[in-house]
């Protein structure tokens, strides 16, 4: 562990003033090119690169430069050329502007660039000042995590400031606060000031690392005994429950946790657990293929049913990382003798290496999920495994950025006219580029809008009108939906007719009740429907749209009445 006299002592609080400063300006003047639509807003792929760089270079500059030592200009350069590549591939990505939501390419974009300046800041560290692996990750988040409080703390004062002014009618403070101008320079200073004051306290980050390295031993053998019991418990079960359940995900959770805590509690020394736990620890660890296996299994089925997709191209990733750390964990363990967690700490910094490879390849051609998953499905029309009808279009057309937009563009062209549904989906895209900017008419309303059959109540107009203002006051709750369809009904049998509005979106279906009672067709209610599980997604989102499609739809009588107690209402399930 470091001490006091840690390279930290010496750390360039002007420099780190004044980067902050320029950092500010740099991106209110970003800001401005986006409130005025300059260049180079008005193109992703270089605003992205130059975001990527004013951010990422700064943050940096703060986890690791330290006044003993000369600026790495080779080092820097390095990195800026790195981040100036990946964000320019991912605004690319977004290119164009007005049918490709951007959400879904920053989900990813943002996590992976951030995950890429931790490693580089953790090698940086572990190369310059010969901090070992487990506490150079901590003083990076624990420093990271600090500057974005005292950050939120600066801006809370501020808030209290200019509130408190406010009280006595004087909004001058209120006003400037709320400036850009003053906000972006003002803000970044104070993150440094953060980093500064943390970095300045060595002894306060070896505390709080020291307090988690107490609990984390407990916790392991936990954790340890909860699988093995489950692993026991799964040779009764057999796989099946766990897959009717969708607990691949839980699994991977608990092999994540057990290595994350297995290197908190040890690190680097096995006497920290009692004999028995630290068996019981080896032979968890000696389980993690297994774990591993289940897993690996488990998206298979998923993907040899429904093919790929980023969020599943996400999950083998994790997998592998994990199976590769559970895999050599397993191993030395087995191996035996004193030096096993040697071992594990070489290992653990040829992954280093490995997943930073892998986070910057992934925002590039070589590795992009995206173009994967598009391909992918592609390659299921093409082969008969999956009608061109069965094609997400919502999905590959606004979250899978540039190759999934431009894909479908072909789709149309080659599938269009043996499919004219299928065209009339892909146009139907452009709809939620609209809500972005402005709101919906009822002219744009009628013609993206599957409508049942037989539609032909009057009562019809006036509910057009009454959605029509619903999903422009909540723009939000319906900008992922590709499709909407509409049915009369009567539900509460008393003889007029409601609607039930469908709302298909990418992993589920959406159902909402539109009552009004006859003659108060200014009084429109719409009610959630629902199974009892409270979502219908997947294979039951499947089955509930092709019942759709074949008119088999009905309204019955519920088994049991509700029952009334004095003002409850309670319902028999």
């Amino acid at each position: 562990m470091m001490s006091d006299r840690s390279p930290d002592a010496s750390i360039p609080r002007m420099q780190f003033v004044v980067i902050a400063l320029l950092q500010g300006i740099a991106l209110f003047a970003l800001h401005q090119t986006l409130e005025h639509d300059l260049w180079p807003s008005t193109h992703f792929g270089w605003m992205m690169a130059i975001y990527s760089v004013v951010v990422a270079l700064p943050l940096l500059v703060y986890l690791t430069a330290n006044g003993n030592e000369a600026p790495n200009i080779g080092f820097y350069g390095y990195v800026a050329v790195c981040a100036a590549g990946m964000g320019a591939y991912a605004g690319w990505q977004m290119e164009p502007r007005a049918q490709i939501s951007a959400d879904y390419v920053m989900l990813s974009y943002i996590p992976t660039a951030l995950v890429a300046v931790f490693l580089t800041a953790l090698l940086r560290l572990r190369r310059v000042q010969g901090l070992d692996w487990y506490y150079a990750s901590w003083r990076i988040a624990i420093t990271g995590a600090w500057a974005w409080l005292f950050t939120a703390a600066c801006f809370l004062v501020l808030s209290l400031w200019g509130g408190l002014f406010e009280a006595l009618n004087i909004l001058f403070f209120r006003d400037l606060f709320g400036e850009t101008w003053f906000m972006y320079p003002v803000f970044s200073i104070a993150f440094a000031s953060g980093v500064i004051v943390f970095r300045s306290k060595s002894n306060f980050s070896e505390s709080l690392i020291r307090l988690q390295q107490i609990a984390t031993p407990f916790f392991l053998v936990v954790v340890v005994a909860i699988v093995l019991m489950f692993m026991v418990t799964l040779a009764f079960t057999g796989l099946q429950p766990l897959w009717d359940t969708g607990g691949s995900a839980l699994v991977l959770a608990f092999q994540a946790l057990i290595l994350y805590l297995m290197n908190a509690a040890y690190h680097g020394d096995d006497s920290r657990l009692p004999k028995l736990a630290n068996s019981l620890v080896k032979l968890g660890l000696l389980a993690m293929p297994v774990l591993s296996g289940i897993i690996a299994y488990g998206l298979y089925l998923r993907i040899a049913q429904y093919g790929w997709t980023v969020s599943r191209l996400w999950g083998v990733s994790t997998a592998l990382l994990l199976a590769g750390f559970g895999l050599f964990y397993a191993y030395s363990v087995a191996r035996s003798g004193q030096g096993w967690l040697r071992r594990i700490d070489d290992f653990n910094g040829r992954l280093v290496w490995l997943v930073l490879a892998f986070v910057i390849l992934v925002n590039t051609p070589v590795l992009d999920f995206r173009r994967i998953t598009v391909s992918d499905q592609l390659n299921r029309v093409a082969q008969g495994v999956m009608s061109p009808d069965d094609l997400d279009i919502w999905y590959l057309g606004k979250q899978t950025g540039r190759a999934g937009y431009f894909a479908l563009q072909d789709v149309k062209a080659r599938y269009g006219g043996d499919y004219p549904k299928l065209a009339e989906r892909i146009d139907r895209l452009d709809w939620d580029a609209e809500t972005q900017t402005s709101a919906l008419t009822l002219e744009t309303l009628e013609d993206k809008f599957l409508w049942g059959d037989d539609l032909q109540h009057t009562r019809l107009q006036v509910f057009m009108q009454v959605l029509l203002q619903e999903i422009n006051d909540n723009p939000w709750m319906y900008s992922g939906v590709s499709t909407f369809r509409v049915l009369e009904l009567d539900v509460n049998d008393d003889g007029t007719t409601d609607y039930l509005l469908v709302t298909e979106q990418e992993f589920e279906v959406s159902l909402k009740l539109f009552v009004a009672p006859r003659g108060a067709e200014a009084d429109w209610t719409n009610h959630p429907v629902a199974t009892a599980k409270g979502v219908i997604f997947d294979e039951a989102r499947t089955k509930l749209l092709k019942s759709l499609d074949a008119g088999e739809v009905q309204v019955v009588q519920p088994q049991w009445q509700d029952i009334v107690i004095g003002e409850q209402r309670l319902e028999v399930r």
